[in-house]
């Protein structure tokens, strides 16, 4: 070989080897740019590469439904359970310093709302109970066992209305009925109040009128007679104002007390006459003590214990002070009242009003003529009672409403909120009201229902209990 190819051979060699380290070189300088760049990259924080935030919409959050029964039941807001602990007012501030550490321009418009809701919703729930809570109850229309009338069922009626009031008036005739007292006699006056009570009765109410010591007189001679004259004038029937007039005209003040046989009488009248399902009443007028010799006192304790249900009361009318013990023992033994009266305006007071009042409040149908006039008054007041709940919830949804407002004009002042996202706002917040105002509303006309609805029924029933009573 010639010394030019040897020469070019070489030449070639060498060409070839430096472009392969030139290679390296430059694969070696790129990489240790690289890493330098990297370690830079690493140690200045200016140069940190920073990752788009998920927008808080890829969070989780609690939506608000456009359901009625949602929104009720949704916890109130932070801001709102502040207020009402510390007992302040809606300052916008709060809403503002809330906001302020949001990433606010990257939600939706129903992020938005619910956080708005989760801060300064109101407590539905409770204002919703407010009218719902209210009981409907007719105090005033107590039954005379105690219980209020809306507590009973028809049937009751219906075994009540069946059973008879039987009334028995016993008066005293004795002689000593003959004295004075208001220039009149006593005897008179107390035929007077007897007539104006058994006037104001049911017509259907059974009345008895027994009369004793009007037989005989006084004297010994007549004690005898006297002791053993008690007599049923009016027997136990349906009270004829005519008829019992005639039975009080008939007989006058003569003889002793058999105040002991009268009471006995009385007892196997009403267990002769009554079933065990009526009301008895049993009124007694005395002057004086027992002075036949019986035993009142074990007379009305065989009274009571013979089984029939009697409401018993005695009047000592001008009574003698050392007299009143022996009366009081037999009010005393039939679990009964005693009372004492001296003038004719005390007497008058006791057996036309107070006797009247206490039929009143254990018979049904007595009751039942007294309260029928109250319905209309009571459902007329809790008429004004849920108006004026309803005023105190919706004052709290008005109070909501606002800080709700005012809530979303605080996101419209933000630069970085969309325009289209204030607007669905403001949509989300109308549908949401809307929905609120209808179920108020819807709770409101219920509880006006059921006031209206429970007075009517309370009417029907008096009307059922006066219709047998006039039956």
């Amino acid at each position: 070989m010639t010394w030019r190819g040897i020469f070019y051979i070489g030449t070639m060699i060498l060409l070839v080897s430096g472009c392969s380290e030139d290679e390296n070189n430059v694969e070696a300088t790129s990489a240790d740019n690289q890493n330098h760049q990297a370690n830079e990259n690493k140690l200045d924080p200016e140069n940190e590469i920073n990752e788009p935030n998920e927008t808080s919409d890829s969070e989780e959050f609690n939506k608000v439904e456009m359901d009625v029964n949602a929104i009720f039941t949704r916890e109130p807001g932070r801001i709102t359970k502040q207020l009402h602990e510390e007992e302040k007012s809606f300052d916008m501030n709060l809403f503002e310093a809330a906001i302020e550490e949001e990433k606010f321009n990257e939600w939706s418009a129903e992020r938005a709302f619910a956080f708005i809701i989760d801060e300064v919703g109101a407590d539905l729930d409770e204002a919703i109970h407010i009218i719902k809570d209210y009981e409907v109850i007719y105090e005033d229309l107590v039954l005379p066992d105690g219980r209020l009338l809306q507590e009973i069922e028809d049937d009751e009626i219906e075994k009540e209305m069946d059973s008879d009031v039987n009334v028995a008036i016993l008066i005293d005739a004795s002689g000593s009925m003959e004295a004075s007292v208001d220039d009149e006699r006593k005897m008179d006056l107390a035929k007077d109040s007897i007539n104006h009570f058994t006037g104001n009765l049911p017509s259907e109410v059974n009345v008895m009128l027994q009369v004793y010591g009007h037989k005989g007189t006084n004297q010994t001679d007549g004690k005898e007679e006297s002791c053993s004259g008690i007599e049923n004038v009016y027997g136990l029937s349906p009270f004829d104002s005519n008829a019992f007039s005639d039975a009080l005209d008939s007989f006058d003040a003569n003889g002793y007390t058999p105040l002991a046989a009268s009471i006995a009488k009385a007892k196997e009248d009403l267990l002769e006459k009554s079933s065990e399902d009526d009301t008895n009443y049993v009124y007694v007028i005395s002057d004086g003590i027992e002075t036949c010799g019986g035993d009142p006192v074990a007379e009305a304790k065989a009274m009571k214990d013979s089984g029939i249900d009697i409401e018993f009361y005695i009047v000592g009318f001008d009574v003698e002070d050392d007299e009143h013990e022996q009366l009081e023992q037999i009010a005393d033994v039939m679990d009964g009242t005693y009372t004492s009266v001296y003038t004719k305006q005390e007497l008058n007071d006791e057996v036309t009003e107070q006797w009247s009042d206490q039929i009143s409040i254990t018979s049904w149908r007595f009751w039942s003529g007294l309260k029928g006039a109250n319905i209309n008054f009571g459902s007329a007041f809790k008429g004004l009672d849920v108006d004026k709940l309803y005023r105190k919830t919706i004052e709290i949804r008005n109070q909501e409403d606002t800080r709700i407002y005012q809530s979303i004009q605080a996101f419209r002042s933000q630069d970085e909120v969309d325009d289209s996202v204030v607007e669905e706002l403001e949509s989300l917040h109308e549908e949401r009201k809307e929905l609120i105002a209808d179920h108020i509303d819807e709770v409101y006309e219920n509880k006006r229902d059921e006031v209206s609805d429970e007075a009517d029924r309370m009417r029907d029933l008096i009307e059922e209990i006066s219709s047998k009573h006039i039956d």
